[in-house]
C-alpha cells in the first residue's frame, strides 16, 4: 500500500471519529467516511475465521469480508454489531437460524446474521431502487445473488453519499478483490434496506 493511500485512510478514519455523535445524519456521515476508508486502504476481501477479542474485536485492518466493512462503518456510527448480534443471538436464538452455537468471533461477520439483527433492531425501508428518496447515505443494503427466492442473503454494503447520473446511490462494499465504491445497488437482488436507529 502506498504512502498516499495510508495517509488518506488515516485522515478518513480521524474524520469519521471526529464527527459529533448528535443525530442520524451525523451517524450516517461517520459511517460513509469510515466505509470509504476501507476503499482508500484497499482492504483485501477475506472472510476466513479468526478468533478475535470481544467486544470491539476485529480481524487485521488490511483484510475483511463485506460484513467487516459494514461492522467497521457501524462502529464509527456508534453501533458495535459484534456485540449487538452476539447478545441478541444469545437472547433470541430462534431469530438466528444460521447460528448453531453463538460465536462472538464470527457471527457478526456473516450476512444472514447481520440481516437478522437489522430486521429486529433497525428501521426497515423500501428496497425499490426507483424510490430514490428512500435511499440515504449510511443506509445498509443486503443482497442475494441470482433470482432464487429461497437463497440466503450473501452480500451487504453501505449506501454512499454519491450517486450515478440517474440519481441512484453508489455503494461502498467489499466483494473482492478489495473494497470499492461503485454503482452496484441494482446489480443483485435486494433483500433488505435498513437504517440504524
Amino acid at each position: 500500500m502506498g504512502l498516499a493511500r495510508i495517509v488518506l485512510a488515516a485522515v478518513a478514519v480521524v474524520l469519521a471519529l471526529a464527527v459529533p455523535a448528535a443525530g442520524a445524519d451525523d451517524r450516517a456521515a461517520r459511517m460513509v467516511v469510515r466505509a470509504r476508508a476501507e476503499v482508500a486502504r484497499g482492504v483485501r476481501y477475506d472472510p476466513s475465521y479468526e478468533k478475535i477479542a470481544y467486544p470491539g474485536g476485529d480481524v487485521d485492518a488490511s483484510r475483511g469480508a463485506c460484513t467487516d466493512l459494514v461492522v467497521r462503518a457501524a462502529r464509527a456510527g456508534g453501533v458495535d454489531l459484534q456485540r449487538a448480534v452476539h447478545e441478541d443471538a444469545v437472547r433470541a436464538p430462534d431469530a438466528y437460524p444460521a447460528i448453531a452455537t453463538p460465536d462472538a468471533s464470527i457471527d457478526h461477520r456473516r450476512v444472514p446474521n447481520v440481516k437478522a439483527w437489522l430486521e429486529r433492531h433497525a428501521q426497515r425501508l423500501s428496497a425499490r431502487i426507483e424510490d430514490h428518496a428512500a435511499w440515504r447515505a449510511g443506509d445498509i443494503v443486503v443482497w442475494r445473488f441470482g433470482i432464487c427466492p429461497a437463497c440466503r442473503p450473501r452480500h451487504i454494503g453501505i449506501v454512499s453519499d454519491k450517486t450515478n447520473a440517474d440519481g441512484v446511490p453508489l455503494v461502498l462494499h467489499n466483494i473482492g478483490p478489495t473494497a470499492r465504491e461503485e454503482d452496484v445497488l441494482g446489480a443483485w437482488t435486494i433483500v433488505g434496506h435498513f437504517r440504524l436507529r
